[in-house]
Parts: structure tokens; sequence; C-alpha cells
């Protein structure tokens, strides 16, 4: 079995600020196993990790992953959990606290093996302080809950219990007065600590201005009336709210903790996309900006189009039972790929955002990731609800809804911007006095920016571009079902209308929050009309063409005592893993593969020679570890012996941070 989580730290590594130290020991045992049977859900694991007040690195012992026993709830895990508080709190924030996420190995559609939640809790800082100093000990069970399922009418579901006791909480000297204070009870009270009904109430109102707004103006196209993202689904503030079906406005969801990452896995990505091109790093002198900016895309897509697909699905089974009675739940949950490597549409949109936004603030030394920056500096990214193509019901157009990352460079946003009162105003606030658009000749190339989009869920060019091998493509799609759950390039061409992506609805972006300080966090995608009215919603294929009838309105800014309590649900948001790519430690991953070996050989074996004109590049696939053994290869080579277009095949071991890895498989087709 892969584990998908990184390991425990090895050692705490020195913590450099000890006035702000905390130091919590734990002891946790695993109380209750609600998980569905073994076939279904297994291997479950604990991240527990300090909220975001804290500098709370994987190295230092800030997050700590636990293989839990499911066979054995005897077992009983110790370990430290380790942070300083950052600088801009001058004392501890009474919210601050300890998540606790619970992940299990489910089965996606392919059959893989892909981690998914299963259920969270949180211990506030005050309480374990307190009772550490007062009692000796924080001992308390939590519940691991799934609180995302009441969308779909369930009542949150318990998937298991664990008992926390810490039996040992040091805290820096600058820290000692806000123990003292929370010991004494004097300590201020955290917005969401406040009265359930009125913390519900002043969601609520918020929410509705939101909802006002959309409903003033008509939609664009029929059938997408309850298309709509008003609320941040995910587990992160669900729990900390007292009523369920509460949720945070969605502005929450925009907002991304920065990962910790270095300038070698950006290189090591870049890598890769000019390689799987044919090109070297060397070409970047000749492109134009355009091919620039489509190169700084792909980079920022590269890792997250590897990972698993898997939907959220929940299983309300619970093993601890008698008489086992499978119950499957629909579930809506918006998380972080980065953490599982494995999601769907919202969750591959997090993690590509997430990879922008770490490139955006990472210290680059190469010059080509530098001249990158600058142009990812140049554009907005959007998580954004849109509209698909779906299938046709009689001679009713058939949609369905989607979460992807467009990226609109500033000249095509503020453009759109102004062709609304509310996004004029938007603009008076945040550029006031500022030009929209530079006179210097020096910026003349932002003009040529593109408008781009990242997908989260598969292998679709950022851009768009003239495939030679489209044929070959299709051909290996169809005939190859033993490959059908490997991530392969999903063909389109620049220019051409796209037969998934059909309207864009709703984008979502913590951008203008840290940047300008404006507490605007979703943004309404319009068609201006030919009368000058607005509709909701704008055309796809009108975004990429840069059109002038694309108009975007605000949201309503979130007031104050919103965003407090946002600010304290999402520090409880576990961190992403760190994107980081250290070539010359250890990497997970040999370069060769005895399955992968045999399946090159049977191919070789095969004496098929090569066309008098052999194709411009290899059908290419990436393969994880765990989607293949010796089944699914021996599958590959009988379907191969039967398809004598193929004629010749290789791999290659690519790396994306040292623990995670994957093969490039290549199939040459005639």
């Amino acid at each position: 079995m892969t584990t998908y989580l990184p390991p425990p730290p090895k050692q705490l590594a020195p913590v450099v600020d000890a006035p702000r130290l905390v130091h919590l020991k734990f002891e946790i045992t695993y109380v209750e196993c609600n998980l569905a049977p073994r076939t279904i859900e297994n291997h479950p694991v604990l991240q527990v990790f300090l909220g975001d007040q804290f500098v709370r690195d994987w190295e230092t012992g800030g997050v700590v992953n636990l293989k839990l026993n499911e066979e054995d709830l005897s077992w009983r895990y110790d370990g430290s959990l380790v942070g300083t508080l950052k600088r801009e709190h001058r004392e501890m924030p009474p919210m601050a606290g300890i998540g606790f996420d619970s992940y299990a190995v489910h089965r996606n559609e392919q059959g893989h093996k892909c981690y998914v939640n299963v259920g969270t809790s949180y211990a506030l800082l005050s309480d374990v302080l307190r009772d550490v100093h007062t009692k000796g000990v924080y001992d308390r069970n939590h519940e691991l809950t799934l609180h995302t399922v009441v969308v779909t009418g369930s009542e949150p579901i318990k998937k298991g219990i664990i008992n926390v006791r810490i039996i040992k909480a040091q805290v820096g000297p600058a820290l000692v007065a806000t123990v003292n204070s929370f010991i004494s009870g004097n300590a201020a009270v955290g917005a969401l600590q406040g009265d359930p009904e009125q913390v519900a109430a002043t969601l609520n109102t918020y929410v509705e201005s939101t909802v006002a707004l959309e409903q003033t103006m008509p939609d664009t196209l029929r059938n997408t009336d309850r298309m709509h993202a008003f609320n941040d689904i995910s587990e992160t503030g669900a729990q900390m709210l007292k009523s369920p079906g509460i949720f945070l406005p969605v502005a929450a969801f925009a907002i991304i903790e920065t990962p910790r990452a270095n300038e070698g896995f950006f290189l090591n990505a870049y890598q890769c996309v000019m390689k799987r091109r044919g090109l070297t790093i060397g070409n970047w002198h000749d492109f134009d900006t355009k091919e620039k900016a489509r190169t700084w895309s792909l980079i920022m897509c590269e890792a997250v189009q590897t990972f698993d697909y898997i939907g959220d699905a929940v299983e309300m089974s619970s093993r601890m039972e008698k008489i086992m009675q499978r119950r499957h739940v629909g579930n809506e949950e918006f998380s972080m790929i980065w953490n599982s490597l494995a999601g769907d549409c919202e969750d591959g949109e997090h993690g590509i955002a997430a990879t922008c936004k770490a490139f955006s603030r990472v210290t680059l030394q190469h010059p080509d990731l530098r001249e990158m920056q600058i142009i990812s500096r140049e554009y907005i990214k959007l998580g954004t609800l849109s509209v698909v193509h779906g299938a046709k019901i009689g001679d009713e157009e058939g949609y369905g809804a989607h979460m992807y990352l467009p990226m609109m460079p500033k000249h095509q946003w503020f453009a759109a911007l102004q062709r609304s009162p509310q996004g004029r105003q938007f603009c008076e606030r945040i550029l006031p006095a500022t030009p929209l658009i530079s006179a210097d000749p020096a910026d003349a190339w932002k003009s040529e920016l593109p408008f781009l989009f990242g997908e989260g869920t598969g292998r679709i060019d950022c851009l768009g571009r003239y495939d030679p091998i489209i044929d070959q493509r299709r051909y290996i799609a169809m005939q190859m079902p033993s490959v059908a759950g490997f991530k392969k390039e999903i063909p389109r061409a620049e220019g051409a209308p796209s037969t998934f992506y059909f309207a864009n609805l709703l984008g979502i972006t913590d951008q203008f929050m840290e940047e300008n300080g404006v507490p605007v966090g979703g943004f309404i995608f319009c068609q201006v009309n030919g009368d000058g009215s607005l509709s909701r919603g704008c055309l796809f294929e009108d975004m990429v063409n840069g059109k002038s009838n694309i108009a975007i309105v605000p949201q309503p800014p979130v007031p104050a005592p919103v965003m407090a309590m946002i600010g304290e649900a999402v520090a409880l948001r576990p961190p992403a893993r760190p994107l980081e790519f250290h070539p010359e430690r250890k990497v997970a991953g040999p370069a060769r593969d005895p399955h992968l070996d045999r399946y090159v050989a049977s191919v070789k074996q095969l004496g098929r020679k090569a066309p008098a004109i052999p194709p411009a590049e290899p059908v290419d696939m990436v393969i994880r570890p765990h989607q293949y053994g010796a089944n699914v290869i021996q599958q590959m080579i009988y379907e191969t012996q039967q398809l004598d277009r193929i004629y010749d095949a290789s791999y290659e071991v690519e790396h994306v941070t040292n623990d995670i890895y994957h093969y490039r498989l290549k199939l040459w087709v005639k």
C-alpha cells in the first residue's frame, strides 16, 4: 500500500522564535472506528496540526500524520506538536486551535486507491492550556465528523472517535500572559464563540445580500438558474459553526494559505514541461509573450493534472455494527488536493491556485523563472463556477456545473470591471487615481497576454494548441480500456470551440483581500446585452477571444464581523504540503519499474516497423505507482497485441517533490 501523505518528522528541528513557542506533548487513542467495511474504506490516517496562527512546518512538528490501526483500537499514539506564534499576532488568539483531520482509502471509479476525508474535529488551545495548567491534563473525546453531508439532506455523519490527551504544554515567555488570561477566563471571546443563532444570522444576512444581487440579473443561459455558489461547502468553518447546515460565504474558499515552496520545485516542473514538448530550457528565449505566458501556466498545472480524480464519496456503514448495512450518501465538499493528492474539480482548482500563489512569492534565481514570475503577477486567478456541456435530452441542451481556474490578464480583467457600475466603483477603490492601462512603452507587452485557464481534473492545455497526433490520441483512448484511468492529454485546438467549457458564472479570489485590503472575494461574470443591460453568465469562447461583451460585477464587500469569522475558521484548515524539490536529496521512485519494463519489452518483441514518416510525438500518459500491477500490465499487453498501429514504447520517471513521483509512458502509434 502506497502512503500518499508525508510521514511524521523523524526529529524536531530547532525552533528559532523560542519566546513565542508552543510545544504540546500528546497521547491519542483511536476509540471508535465507524468506517465502512474494509473492502470500502481502509488504512485511516489522522492528521494533527496547529492552526494557521502558528508557523507550523512539517519538519518542525507543526503537522503530524498518524497511521491509525483499524485492527486494534487499543493502540496509543504518542507525539508532539511544535510551532511558534506568527509575528502578526501580539498574543495568542482565543480561537487558535489544533485540527484533527482524518483520511481513509477509497477507490475511485477506475479502482485506484485514493485518500478521502473521513471526518474532522478540533480543540481550542485556550481549553487545552487551561486544562493542562489546572487539571494536569487535557483529556477529551473528539468525534471525527463529516459536516458537509447536510447539503444533500443528511445529518452530520460520525466516522470515528479519538481520545486526545495532552499531558504537557510548554509555552515561551512571550505567551505566558495569554495563558494566564485563558486560565482566569479573562481572554477575549472569538467571533465564532458567540451565540450560535446570532452567528448564523450574521452569516446568513451577508449571504442573502449576495443572493439578492445575483437575482437582480436574468440568466444568460437557460437552465442555469440553480447553478450558484454562495457558500464555502467545506469542513473548516462548518465544524466550528454550531448550527448544522450553516456555512461560511464562498469568499472563504477563495482564501488560500501560501504553501511553502522552493525554486527546485518549479525548475523541475519547468524542465518536465519543456521536455514533454520536445524542447529544452534554452528555447525560452525564442518564445513570444503569448507562448511565455502559456509555458508559465503549464508549469502551474503540471503537478495537479497528474493527481487522481475521485468524487466526494461518503459511506455511512459502520464496521462496529454486527450487521453491515452499506448505505452510500452523496456529498459535496470543497478541499485542497495537495493534502491527499486526489479530489474532484474544486479540489484540483484549489491546488492549481495554491501553486500559483506559491510561485508568485517564492524567491527565484533562474532568469526564466523570474521572468515568468513577472508574467504571473499580471494575471488574476479565479476559482470559477462554470457551465459545461452535458448530454442533450431531446431538444433541450444539457448543462453541468464545474469548477476550474481561469487566469485573466489584468488588461482584460479591468476592462470587464469597467463595464458595470459596481465594477467601476471597485476599480476606484483599489486603484485610486491610477490609470488602468500604462502609457509606458516598456509595459506594452502586458496587452499581449492571453486569457489562460487551469483545469484540475485532466490534462487540458491552458491555451490550446495544434495537436499533430490527435488521431493517435483518440485511437489509444478508444481502443485501450486498460489505460482509461491514466492521465492523458485531452486535445483542444487553439481558437476552436470547446466541447467541454461553455460559460462562466462566478469567480472567487483572495487577491484583492490580500493585496488591497478590500474584503471582496466573489465576482459575477456577466454578458453585456445589445441594450446595455447585464445578464449573469458569459461565454467561455468570448473570454478566450477577449471580446468586449464581458462585464464583471463584484459581490458586496464582506462585513467586518463576517470577515472575523472567516479568519478564525480558515485558520483551522490543514496546511498544504510543501511544494519543494531537492534533487540533491533522496527521492522516491526508482528510475526503472519491473511492471513497465515488462510492458515495454512486450511491445518491442512484436517487432513492428516504424512508418516511413514517424509521428511528430508519442501518445504519452501519466501513471502513478498505485494505479497498476501485474493484472493491469497483462491487460495492456493483450490489448497492444491486438492494436497493430502501436509499434514502440518507452517510459521514464518524473518527480513532483522528493516523495511524489509518477512514470510517463510513451506509445508510438502509426
